[in-house]
């Protein structure tokens, strides 16, 4: 699974904004901020309870995660093309997605802000669940990309994320991984996965060229999967 920089991640008022929001709304009243959160929570429960399929919006977070990937839009071009919709796994992987760039400056993931070829192959997978229909089954945490057990054991290295929103409580992590197989995420299990990889959408009819563009050889195995 993804891992995080061992250093210090900046956060930009932008994205401290959205922390504020994930720990309860502060500097609006407590009273609003529990209102949110318990309205929120009962939504999210909800959501769960019943799964939310956005094919059209699936296609269009999947066109613009392979376009950022790519290079061929910047990073707030990125953040702008976010879709609105009630279809959780577009939300966990765009906030997911958020620990691949510096959101202080305008930028594309090419250069020294190229993804490595693991990033690439970790990308890969969420646009096969993208162009898949399976449900998205697990709950809601901030950047659930990045390993929860790790953001569980707070580090001086982390400081700065686990400030920004990343800290979760060990019964919350518990309680996430504890709905699938996280080596698969967003996938429930590798069966989901693997499906998927025999019959990619974007790569119809060729299976073992999408194997060979999620698991190598390198970066020049998923370039024209991603581009």
């Amino acid at each position: 699974m993804m891992r995080f920089s061992s250093s210090a991640r900046p956060v930009s008022a932008r994205r401290a904004g959205r922390a504020g929001v994930l720990r309860g709304g502060q500097g609006e009243g407590e009273q609003s901020g529990a209102v949110r959160t318990e309205s929120r929570r009962d939504r999210n429960l909800q959501e769960e309870e019943h799964p939310v399929i956005d094919r059209d919006a699936r296609d269009k977070a999947a066109e613009a995660l392979r376009r950022f990937v790519s290079g061929r839009i910047t990073n707030d071009e990125f953040e702008d093309s976010e879709i609105v919709t009630s279809d959780r796994a577009i939300k966990a992987i765009w906030g997911t997605a958020w620990c691949f760039y510096d959101d202080l400056k305008v930028h594309r993931l090419t250069g020294g802000h190229r993804l490595c070829p693991a990033q690439r192959r970790e990308v890969l997978r969420w646009i096969l669940f993208l162009d898949s229909d399976h449900e998205y089954v697990w709950p809601d945490i901030s950047v659930p990309g990045v390993d929860p057990l790790r953001r569980v054991r707070v580090g001086a290295k982390y400081l700065g994320f686990l400030m920004s929103g990343g800290a979760l409580s060990a019964e919350k992590a518990r309680r996430f991984l504890a709905a699938g197989d996280y080596q698969a995420w967003p996938f429930a299990s590798r069966a989901q996965f693997k499906e998927a990889l025999r019959q990619p959408r974007r790569l119809a009819g060729k299976p073992r060229r999408a194997w060979t563009a999620l698991h190598g050889p390198g970066a020049g195995g998923t370039h024209h999967f991603i581009a």
